[in-house]
């Protein structure tokens, strides 16, 4: 059994699902979503939070199989790092792309005032 085989499978359907996640709450909540982004802060903070959380958690998650895999396979090391890093950032990018739709309004309005 190849235990670096393993870990690259759980760190790719770990950041599949980590990607596919916030997606996934945007699109069931819908027409919702348009009615979260009209709430007042104490209403949003703690789903932004709770989406960041669950992010975090995914990165470690991903950080941990790689950092693993590389020591198993130190002949690719650098290439666990690498795909770490970018498999991190998507990660962060979709889970923030679904705390700024929660927050667009306000950004958006912030700009334009000021």
């Amino acid at each position: 059994m190849d235990m670096s085989k393993n870990l690259w499978d759980l760190a790719n359907i770990i950041t599949g699902f980590a990607v596919v996640q916030p997606l996934a709450v945007a699109v069931a909540l819908g027409k919702d979503l348009a009615g979260f982004q009209h709430q007042p802060p104490n209403v949003k903070y703690p789903i932004g939070c709770i989406a960041l959380l669950f992010g975090f958690g995914y990165c470690v998650a991903v950080h941990r199989c790689c950092k693993l895999g590389g020591a198993l396979d130190v002949k690719n090391a650098v290439i666990w790092s690498e795909t770490a890093h970018w498999r991190i950032a998507c990660i962060l990018l979709f889970t923030l792309v679904f705390v700024f739709g929660l927050f667009a309004p306000d950004i958006l309005a912030s700009k334009s005032n000021g």
